[in-house]
C-alpha cells in the first residue's frame, strides 16, 4: 500500500521535515535527479533520438524547482544537450528560493532562461518539433484556478498538443499543473501525457474528475522516510498485489459451508446477466456455495446454465438470510434488479438481517430504493456516479472532484462502507479509512462490470464471514468489516481487466470470471495473512 497524501498534509510533512533534518534544498535536488531518473527509466528511448529540445516550465512552488533540477541532471547525464534546452519561469523568482537557485544553476550552464510570454515561441517550438515539456508550472498548494502567466502558459501548451508534432511529450512533476486539491471539472489543467508523481503521492492524481489530465503515473521514490510518510497519509493506494491478502485463504481441510454461502438476489425481465456475472463472480473470489434467488420467470433460463450455482425461484417462499436449511453468510441484492412491486419490501428484509450482523451488499437497485436510510449493521454499498447521486443527492461532478471529502462525509452518514465506482475506485469507510485503487481500464467500462466487482465482494465476504463465525465460536473473532472485502474486491476487478486486456482483449464480463478466479485462487499460496 502506498500512502496518499492532500495538500494540507503534504504541508505538514514539509513543515516535520525539518525535524528530521531534511533540508528543502537537499529535498529539491533529491526530488529532482529521482525524477529525472525515472523519466529515463519509464521512457528509455525518448532522449535516445538525438536532439531533442527541451522547455522546462517553472512556477514558484517546489515543484517547479524539481523540474529545474531534473532538466540540469539529463544535461550532466549526456542524454539532453544544453543548446536544444530552454528555462521558462511564470515570473521572477524570489531571491534565493529553490527555484531562483535552480533557474540560476542552468543559466551559468549556457541554458537560455525566459521569463512569462517570453518563452511562448520556445514552447511551440518544442512541442512542434517533438520535444519535451516538463510542467512545473503549479503544484499542490493551488488554492484556486490558474491566472495571469500561469494560466496563459498552461492554455498554450494545452493548444499545442492538439497538433503535436508526434513523439512530443509533456510531462508533469508532482502533479498537472492547476490540479489542485479543490479543482473541479471546469478548472483549466494541463493536459500531460505522464506525470512524474514525487512522494508522498497526492490524491488529488487519483481523484476521477482529474486522473485522465495526468495520463500515465510514474512514481518518485526514495524521497521522505517511509515513517514520516505514514504520519501524514490521508488515503492508501492499493493495488492486487497489496490486496489479495486481506481475505484468509481457505484451510486445507475446507468444506463449502466453511469457505461460505452467498445468497444473491438479482435479475429481473430483461436482465438475466446481471444475476449471471454476479453469481460467476462469487463463486469466482471464492464462495464456497452460491444460491443466486431470482424471479421464476427467469429460473429456467439461469437453472439450466450455472452448474455450481443454485438457482432458486424468489416466489415469496423465502427470506433474504432466513432459509431454514441455509444459513446465509452473505447477502446481495440489487444486480439487474429493476424496481418493481414488491423489491422494495425485499429490501427491507435485508436490511433486517443486516441489522441482525448478516453482511449485506446493496448494490444497483437495492441501493437507490435504500436511499435515506442510515444503516444498522455492516453494509455495503457500491454506487457509480448516477447512482450515488440518486441515493445521496450529491451531484456526480461534485463527487468525480471531490472524493476524498465527500465519500467519507456520506460513509459516516449512512453507516455503510462504499466502493464508488468509476475509472477509478474509491473505497470510504464510517471510520475514517480511505482507500484507492487506480483502474483507467478501458475494457472495464462495459455493461456487466459493476455486476462481476458485486459478485466478488459478495464472494470474498462470505468467506471472510464463514471463518469470522468459526473464530467466534472459539472466543476470537468480532464484528464483521466490510471494508477490507470491498478493497480486496476492488483491486481483484481492475487486475482481472489488466490481464483480460493481455489476453482477450473487449470480452463479455462472463469471460473474465475465469481470470479473476485463477488470481483469488493464486492468494492461496501465499503465507501472509491480514485481518
Amino acid at each position: 500500500m502506498t500512502p496518499l497524501t492532500d495538500a494540507a498534509g503534504a504541508r505538514a510533512l514539509d513543515s516535520e521535515a525539518s525535524s528530521w533534518c531534511l533540508d528543502t534544498l537537499a529535498l529539491v535536488e533529491a526530488a529532482g535527479r529521482s525524477a529525472g531518473e525515472a523519466f529515463l527509466a519509464r521512457y528509455p528511448a525518448f532522449l535516445g533520438r538525438g536532439k531533442t529540445r527541451i522547455a522546462a516550465v517553472s512556477g514558484p512552488g517546489n515543484n517547479g524547482a524539481d523540474g529545474l533540477v531534473m532538466l540540469r541532471f539529463f544535461i550532466l547525464k549526456g542524454v539532453a544537450e544544453r543548446e536544444q534546452c530552454a528555462v521558462i519561469l511564470t515570473k521572477a523568482p524570489r531571491e534565493a528560493s529553490p527555484q531562483a537557485l535552480a533557474a540560476g544553476a542552468l543559466e551559468a550552464m549556457g541554458v537560455a532562461v525566459h521569463t512569462g510570454s517570453g518563452g511562448l515561441a520556445v514552447l511551440e517550438e518544442t512541442v512542434s518539433g517533438g520535444g519535451l515539456v516538463i510542467d512545473g508550472i503549479a503544484g499542490t498548494g493551488l488554492e484556486g484556478p490558474l491566472r495571469d502567466t500561469a494560466l496563459d502558459i498552461v492554455l498554450f501548451i494545452n493548444r499545442l498538443k492538439q497538433h503535436a508534432a508526434p513523439g512530443s511529450m509533456v510531462v508533469s512533476v508532482d502533479l498537472p499543473s492547476g490540479a489542485g486539491d479543490k479543482a473541479g471539472a471546469s478548472w483549466p489543467v494541463i493536459d500531460a501525457d505522464a506525470t512524474l508523481a514525487v512522494e508522498p503521492f497526492k490524491t488529488t492524481l487519483y481523484k476521477p474528475a482529474l486522473r485522465k489530465k495526468a495520463g500515465t503515473i510514474v512514481p518518485v521514490t526514495g524521497i521522505f522516510p517511509p515513517a514520516l510518510m505514514a504520519r501524514h497519509a490521508k488515503a492508501g493506494l492499493w493495488t492486487w498485489d497489496d490486496a489479495r491478502f486481506l481475505v484468509e485463504a481457505p484451510a486445507p481441510d475446507a468444506y463449502k459451508y466453511s469457505r461460505g454461502l452467498a445468497e444473491i438476489w438479482a435479475g429481473s425481465d430483461g436482465s438475466a446477466g446481471a444475476a449471471r456475472i454476479a453469481g460467476r463472480g462469487a463463486a469466482a473470489a471464492g464462495a464456497g456455495l452460491v444460491r443466486l434467488m431470482t424471479d421464476p420467470s427467469l429460473y429456467p433460463i439461469l437453472a439450466s446454465s450455472e452448474g455450481g450455482v443454485m438457482v432458486v425461484p424468489a416466489d415469496g417462499s423465502v427470506d433474504p438470510g432466513r432459509d431454514a436449511r441455509f444459513k446465509s453468510d452473505v447477502i446481495l441484492a440489487g444486480p439487474g434488479w429493476g424496481r418493481a412491486a414488491g423489491r422494495e419490501a425485499l429490501v427491507e428484509r435485508v436490511l433486517e438481517a443486516a441489522s441482525l450482523g448478516v453482511p449485506v451488499l446493496l448494490d444497483a437497485d437495492a441501493l437507490i430504493l435504500a436511499r435515506g436510510r442510515r444503516f444498522q449493521g455492516p453494509v455495503l454499498i457500491t454506487p457509480h456516479p448516477g447512482e450515488l447521486e440518486a441515493f445521496s443527492g450529491i451531484p456526480r461532478e461534485e463527487a468525480l472532484a471531490r472524493p476524498d471529502e465527500l465519500l467519507p462525509q456520506l460513509s459516516r452518514d449512512t453507516g455503510a462502507v462504499i466502493i464508488y465506482k468509476s475509472h477509478v475506485l474509491w473505497i470510504a469507510a464510517p471510520d475514517g479509512r480511505l482507500a484507492v485503487v487506480d483502474g483507467m481500464i478501458p475494457l472495464l467500462a462495459m455493461g456487466g462490470s459493476g455486476d462481476l466487482l458485486a459478485g466478488l465482494a459478495a464472494g470474498l465476504a462470505a468467506r471472510k464471514a464463514a471463518m469470522l463465525t468459526r473464530s467466534v465460536g472459539a472466543g476470537e473473532g468480532g464484528a464483521f468489516d466490510w471494508f477490507p472485502c470491498a478493497l480486496a474486491a476492488a483491486s481483484l476487478l481492475i487486475e482481472t481487466g489488466k490481464r483480460a486486456g493481455e489476453t482477450l482483449g473487449f470480452a463479455d464480463p462472463l469471460a473474465l470470471a475465469p481470470i479473476a478466479s485463477r488470481l483469488a485462487a493464486g492468494r492461496l499460496t501465499g503465507t501472509k495473512s491480514c485481518r
